[in-house]
């Protein structure tokens, strides 16, 4: 006499290997497809129009601005923020000049001028002069007098200081300008149906800024013509 879990198997497994074989039939007959998705393309990098290239250089804060806003992120926003990122970064030039400032190689004197001190001292020794700025002494056998050069000279301390200020703002700077670029790129051609291609953009967004920038400016007054027959979503 068969017992009720054999009549259960009984029952239910030529159903299941019916399911089965139509699981097996439907996976074997999958018809493949393909979708063709038509692009856009830019204009070259080096096509150069004068509005564009002139713009991307001079006011380069303003084309960010103007594809910030054709992307809803907001004119005002990425303008600011480029145009501060921007003279961050010229500033440093500022800083460069500094350091062609040469190192007093010398002590710092304890006396406040140079005429205080004797002939064995004089040389080995660098004042504050009434601008703030640091002069080395010098000894005319002449006049036998100590006196104040107007050789400028920075302290160690501060060479080594503007050093570190001029690297951290350099990543600062440059690196923002080029995450806000690239980011605004990005979605840009999304918008535009343009193909990306990440290594590519991202070295060129830093590196080849303004052409990257004139390209950009040049699509934002795309005729909308363009965009027919072309099969995609614009976002």
């Amino acid at each position: 006499m068969m017992t009720d879990s054999e009549i259960f198997k009984e029952t239910y497994s030529p159903i299941n290997r019916q399911i089965r074989n139509n699981q097996n039939r439907e996976s074997e007959s999958t018809v493949p497809f393909t979708v063709n998705v038509q692009t856009r393309k830019w204009s070259p990098l080096y096509d150069i129009e004068t509005e564009s290239i002139c713009l991307s250089i001079t006011v380069p804060y303003h084309i960010i601005g103007k594809i910030a806003k054709s992307l809803e992120y907001g004119y005002k926003l990425c303008y600011y923020c480029y145009l501060f990122l921007t003279i961050l970064f010229y500033f440093t030039f500022y800083l460069y000049n500094q350091l062609l400032i040469p190192v007093c190689q010398t002590q710092k004197g304890e006396k406040k001028t140079c005429f205080e001190y004797q002939r064995d001292k004089c040389e080995t020794k660098y004042v504050q002069g009434s601008d703030g700025v640091y002069y080395p002494c010098s000894y005319n056998s002449e006049y036998d007098i100590c006196y104040q050069t107007d050789r400028k000279c920075i302290e160690k301390n501060t060479q080594t200081l503007i050093i570190i200020t001029i690297v951290l703002l350099n990543i600062i700077s440059f690196g923002g300008c080029g995450y806000i670029h690239h980011q605004l790129r990005y979605e840009f051609k999304l918008k535009q149906l343009v193909p990306y291609n990440k290594w590519e953009d991202m070295l060129i967004c830093f590196f080849l800024t303004p052409l990257s920038l004139a390209q950009q400016y040049k699509d934002l007054y795309t005729d909308p013509r363009e965009f027919e027959g072309v099969t995609g979503i614009r976002l």
